[in-house]
C-alpha cells in the first residue's frame, strides 16, 4: 500500500475511511462473513484504482463511498436469488435516504445530478423537479405539464432510466 494518491496514501485512506465503509456494508449485508469480505475487496479495489483517482473530478470520500456503494450493488446482483434477506429485498438502486453514508450526497454527487439532468429533454427535467423537487403527484404534475397522468408516469420512468445511465457513466468515469 505505498502508492500515492494526491499526496494521501492507501493506507491513510484505510486509516480514514474503514469505520464508514464498514458501517455502510454491515448495515446492508447481514451475513457477517460476506460483510467482511467485501470490506477487504473494497480497499482491494481502492489499492488497485488509486493511480485512476482524479481529485478535479470527485473529493477522496466521494471516490471512496462510490467504490463501496457500487461493490454492495454487485454483491446483491451476484446473490440475487441464493440469499435474500429484508435488506436486500428493500434495497433500492439509489442510496437511501437514510444512509450512514449522508456525505454521498456531497457538492459533487449534487453538481453530478445537475450536470446530468440538464442533459435531459426539457420536459423530462422539469418532470422530475415538480416531482422530486417540489413533491407534486403524478395528477398534480399531469395538470402542470398538460398531459395525461398515463404519460406523466411514462416520461418520469422513461427520465429515471435516462439518469440512471447518466449517472452512471460519470460514475464510472470517477472509479
Amino acid at each position: 500500500m505505498k502508492k500515492k494518491m494526491n499526496n494521501l496514501t492507501a493506507a491513510e485512506v484505510y486509516a480514514q475511511f474503514y469505520g464508514k465503509v464498514a458501517s455502510y456494508v454491515h448495515a446492508r449485508i447481514r451475513n457477517m462473513e460476506a460483510a467482511e469480505d467485501l470490506i477487504g475487496d473494497v480497499f482491494l479495489r481502492i489499492v488497485q484504482k488509486i493511480e485512476s483517482y482524479d481529485a478535479q473530478k470527485a473529493s477522496v470520500s466521494t471516490w471512496v463511498y462510490t467504490i463501496t456503494h457500487n461493490m454492495v450493488c454487485n454483491y446483491y446482483r451476484s446473490t440475487r436469488g441464493k440469499e435474500q434477506t429484508a435488506k436486500e429485498e428493500t434495497l433500492p438502486e439509489a442510496i437511501q435516504e437514510e444512509d450512514a453514508l449522508a456525505n454521498l450526497c456531497s457538492r459533487e454527487t449534487l453538481q453530478q445530478l445537475a450536470q446530468a439532468l440538464l442533459k435531459l429533454p426539457e420536459r423530462e427535467r422539469i418532470l422530475i423537479v415538480l416531482r422530486f423537487y417540489r413533491g407534486y403527484t403524478h395528477k398534480q404534475t399531469a395538470q402542470a405539464l398538460h398531459i395525461s397522468e398515463t404519460n406523466s408516469k411514462f416520461l418520469q420512468n422513461k427520465a429515471m432510466k435516462s439518469l440512471k445511465v447518466l449517472l452512471g457513466r460519470m460514475i464510472t468515469a470517477a472509479d
